[in-house]
């Protein structure tokens, strides 16, 4: 099984359209990018002509109208428009193209069309559509000769791309858009190769039952989803390897995979993305998100990741859904957030958590707690460094976490196993961090999370005198290996 498209609905192809009116009808010269021919139209000099095709279409249910496009009179034309209209007096208009933003030229492009994002005349029915127009105001061309000068070709509409079946060269995206331009009634309009840049201009779902994209770049394109956020969303299984997706500053990309069957992402990353939703079926290792929005890990597998110049305002570059998250999550590295947080955790998360080798650069705030009372306990673990947080009102408390290690002996060197081991904070404090005894090699391991700077350790056996110490409590990720060998047979 190879990789196969859907979500669009096949409008036009214009080879041999006979709904049109104002244009010249099919080319006779077979100037085409789809199929074997195009609707053909000379606009005059110095003139603002429409050419309007009457054909009915029921669009309910779409996002996006896509048509291809060629244009010789790119030098010259004032703007082109496209009025999607169910009657005279109730249409929605689109300006495709401008003379500083020429999106159509001498070669054919796809022009994307978001319903909703346009100027409406009435009220648009999207079930009812019954014509389209296109407006090309040549109106300050000057003396240019007249001659055939523009080709409108295939039309669609839909919701977008939906990616299907089964990767065969781990080239997911490459491979959608290679399958759209081949064939007779493809051409939809949601991607384009131009230039060895490969570039989609719709929302994408990734429905493939084994969806490889290994090193691949995928740029999305501004200026055509004027909603600014394109959406992949992962409804199956996919895999990502070294794989760069792109937005740009007005059309981020967002990743949506909390329903996906399997998703994984191990390298490569998200530039100018939006939200980042994932769920317990994903994992992500090793990817870096570069002015994302927010990121959900939702019980993913999430480490070794690098999250920077996060744009994410309301809430934090990496938001928890609960503290289990947590025990997912390891070796993430925040930084340019200047003014914003690094973690957000909610107010449903309480008690004690622990953060494992979570870096920041100091740029922002590193944590926001949304409790309103009381105190989150956060314990650095393995060389996390923050330091800072901010509330809604309850009380933060970040503290190091250490790792101690005793092994008992006794005075001629042999081990002491089923010894009990105290460890305290103080010689006052009245609860143990360690209460258990040790194995057959004297050894006892655990760790300590707060502000304390030494610890007394306390050692008892039957037969043996019992016996006091203190160890230091030194900084985060340190090892304490304390050997006593003071306890003595009575």
């Amino acid at each position: 099984m190879a990789i196969s498209n859907s979500g669009m609905t096949l409008y036009t192809t214009n080879d041999n359209e006979s709904g049109w009116g104002g244009t010249d009808g099919p080319d006779d010269y077979s100037n085409c990018i789809q199929g074997s021919n195009s609707e053909s139209w000379q606009v005059s000099k110095n003139s603002t002509e429409t050419g309007t095709l009457t054909k009915s279409a029921n669009m309910g249910s779409a996002k996006y109208f896509t048509f291809y496009m060629s244009s010789n009179l790119a030098p010259y034309y004032t703007d082109i428009r496209v009025n999607l209209r169910t009657n005279s007096s109730n249409y929605e208009q689109f300006i495709a193209a401008t003379s500083s933003a020429r999106k159509i030229s001498g070669d054919f492009h796809p022009v994307v069309l978001q319903f909703g994002e346009g100027s409406t005349t009435g009220t648009l029915n999207k079930s009812s559509i019954g014509s389209i127009q296109i407006i090309v105001d040549n109106s300050s061309s000057g003396n240019i000769r007249s001659v055939i000068n523009n080709w409108i070709d295939a039309m669609w509409y839909g919701a977008g791309r939906t990616i299907g079946g089964t990767t065969a060269n781990d080239s997911l995206f490459l491979e959608s858009h290679t399958y759209d331009t081949t064939g007779n009634d493809n051409y939809d309009g949601c991607s384009e190769l131009y230039k060895g840049a490969l570039t989609f201009q719709t929302d994408i779902t990734i429905n493939t039952t084994t969806g490889n994209s290994y090193s691949e770049t995928v740029n999305f394109a501004g200026g055509y989803n004027n909603d600014s956020t394109y959406t992949i969303t992962i409804s199956d299984t996919a895999d990502f390897k070294g794989t760069s997706i792109i937005g740009t500053d007005g059309a981020k990309v967002s990743i949506e995979a909390s329903a996906a069957s399997l998703f994984s992402i191990t390298g490569g990353g998200v530039t100018n993305g939006g939200d980042i939703t994932l769920g317990d079926t994903c994992s992500v290792e090793g990817a870096v998100f570069n002015s994302c929005n927010k990121i959900t890990p939702d019980g993913a597998e999430f480490s070794n990741c690098t999250i920077s110049d996060t744009t994410e305002t309301s809430t934090g570059a990496v938001v928890l859904t609960s503290s289990s998250d947590l025990s997912n999550m390891s070796n993430l590295t925040f930084s340019g957030f200047s003014g914003k947080y690094a973690l957000y955790i909610p107010s449903s998360v309480t008690g004690t958590i622990t953060l494992d080798n979570f870096q920041s650069d100091g740029s922002g705030t590193d944590i926001y707690w949304a409790g309103t009372s009381g105190t989150l306990t956060v314990n650095k673990s393995n060389g996390t460094n923050f330091s800072t947080s901010a509330t809604a009102g309850g009380t933060v408390s970040i503290v190091s976490s250490v790792s101690i290690a005793v092994n008992v002996k006794d005075q001629a060197g042999d081990v002491i196993s089923g010894a009990y081991v105290y460890i305290d904070e103080d010689l006052d404090t009245a609860g143990s961090i360690v209460n258990t005894t040790t194995d057959a090699n004297g050894d006892v391991s655990t760790s300590y999370s707060g502000s304390a700077t030494t610890a007394t350790v306390r050692v008892r056996k039957y037969g043996y005198k019992p016996y006091v110490g203190v160890i230091s409590l030194a900084s985060d990720s340190s090892t304490n290996v304390v050997l006593i060998t003071d306890p003595q047979q009575t």
